[in-house]
């Protein structure tokens, strides 16, 4: 069932308000640490931070894979499948993950073989992480190394500890939040976000007031991030009766039934992943690219650009966390029409956001700029409107990346964002060591790619895919979890 149209404006303001809760809890966390700990605990603070937020790679996709697969799963028509039987064509084809009891006597829907799978993934992955995190204050010290104040890296270690095991527990947490996203229960979901998100805060503002030291503040998140685990699973439990914990209920024989489903998931998870790594083909590039071809002070005018377009990004954010859900569930009913309206309303919404906030920061940007960094920085002013524009068209993009994987439609995604990064870093190339173009080069290389991939492609591939399923109608029910 479709989760109520009405309840979007909730849902969204829902996610902004979790988005605003982690940007502005980052914020406060941040000036506590420089105020109390000093300028040394503030450089350990995010250096650990920015390192160990490598861990979230360990989900390998898990969250929009389960969110894509359990609304799949829960759709009437959960009966046709991508999978070819052994027995040919012609032969009955059904879901890697319909009814079965796995040779453990207890029949499970689909829905309840997508979550035990995805939990008993879940549970693997996080001992994984969990073994890195636990080792994390070994390479962070030796990171540090021998520093001036020995407790310092001793501190920043158990930092890197309370942040890894965070990391990790947010993990066990996906599988009871997809179940709240594909029941339309996305304002709750962002809601316990935004919940643990302020707790993290008032507890580093407590104990790091009372104790003083660095590790306080990994404690912190750690107990917000278990906060927010029991939460989703309480909410989820209430949301679906018997469907949380089927993956610790299952014995072995059942388990074993459940491969081709895990399978499924990190098909689909994996290639996100890849597509997330694709953003490390742009401005971490660039910036080597700059390094190498102009001069190192073009990295330092650069940087505040970059900087300035993260922080615009994250106005699209909100609402594509609330899209994919929402898209995959309408997608598997064959709702065609109601996936057009998220994206043509979502990327127009997004757009107008965008813009309108591209235009204030550039009227703007010489008083933003002296209060940020204590100069109007005129050499950043004169390449960050080329910035802006990659990052209107780039951000409208974020609508369309929500709609594709909520049409399981990762396999194309992931080679556009792939192709769009490679096209990137060689036409910046290109256009420095060629063209002499200097640094505007390397911010028109990355426009050309993004407007190729956000501004192009993904508006006629997602239009193209949904007037082909309006046309067959067969053709739109549940497909490939990494189809194209």
């Amino acid at each position: 069932m479709l989760p109520p149209a009405g309840s979007m404006r909730r849902d969204v303001l829902a996610a902004y308000l979790a988005v605003g809760a982690r940007i502005g809890g980052l914020a406060v966390v941040s000036a506590v640490v420089y105020r109390r700990l000093g300028l040394e605990a503030f450089a350990a603070f995010n250096l650990v931070r920015s390192t160990v937020g490598l861990l979230n790679y360990t989900g390998l996709g898990l969250a929009p894979a389960m969110v894509r697969m359990l609304a799949e799963a829960r759709s009437p028509r959960a009966v046709l499948a991508p999978y070819e039987p052994a027995g040919g064509p012609s032969a009955p084809r059904v879901l890697s993950y319909a009814p079965s009891d796995g040779g453990g006597g207890t029949p499970l829907s689909p829905a309840a073989r997508v979550y035990a799978a995805g939990e008993l993934l879940a549970v693997l992955l996080s001992v994984v992480g969990a073994l890195v995190a636990l080792s994390a204050d070994e390479w962070t010290q030796a990171a540090f190394g021998m520093a001036t104040r020995l407790n310092l890296y001793v501190h920043a270690g158990n930092l890197a500890v309370g942040l890894g095991l965070s990391i990790v527990l947010r993990l066990l947490s996906d599988p009871p939040s997809s179940v709240l996203l594909v029941n339309g229960r996305v304002a709750l979901d962002n809601l316990l976000l935004a919940a643990s998100e302020i707790l993290a805060v008032l507890l580093v503002v407590a104990w790091v007031g009372g104790h003083g030291h660095l590790g306080s503040v990994g404690l912190a998140y750690f107990a917000a991030s278990l906060g927010l685990l029991v939460a989703r699973v309480v909410a989820a439990s209430l949301t679906e009766r018997g469907l949380v914990g089927k993956g610790l209920e299952l014995n072995l024989r059942a388990v074993k039934s459940l491969f081709p489903v895990q399978k499924a998931l990190l098909g689909f998870g994996v290639l996100v992943t890849l597509g997330q790594l694709a953003d490390f083909l742009y401005s971490p590039v660039d910036f080597i690219l700059i390094s190498h071809l102009l001069r190192l002070e073009h990295v330092g005018i650069y940087a505040p650009a970059v900087q300035i377009d993260a922080g615009l990004l994250t106005l699209v954010t909100g609402l594509s966390v609330v899209l994919l859900p929402r898209t995959a569930v309408a997608h598997a009913g064959g709702d065609s029409e109601r996936v057009r309206r998220y994206y043509t309303r979502g990327t127009l919404a997004s757009t107008a956001l965008l813009a309108a906030a591209a235009l204030a920061v550039w009227l703007l940007s010489p008083w933003i700029l002296r209060l940020w960094l204590g100069r109007d920085m005129p050499e950043t002013r004169a390449v960050l409107p080329l910035v802006l524009i990659h990052t209107v068209v780039g951000g409208s993009g974020a609508v369309g990346r929500a709609i594709l994987l909520g049409m399981g439609k990762v396999k194309p995604f992931t080679a556009s964002v792939l192709a769009a990064g490679v096209t990137n870093v060689l036409l910046s190339y290109v256009f420095v060591r060629f063209f002499g173009w200097g640094l505007r080069g390397i911010i028109l290389g990355t426009i050309i790619a993004v407007v190729a991939r956000a501004g192009v492609w993904t508006p006629w591939y997602v239009l193209r895919t949904l007037k082909r399923n309006e046309a067959t109608p067969a053709a739109s029910g549940p497909s490939s979890p990494t189809s194209g």
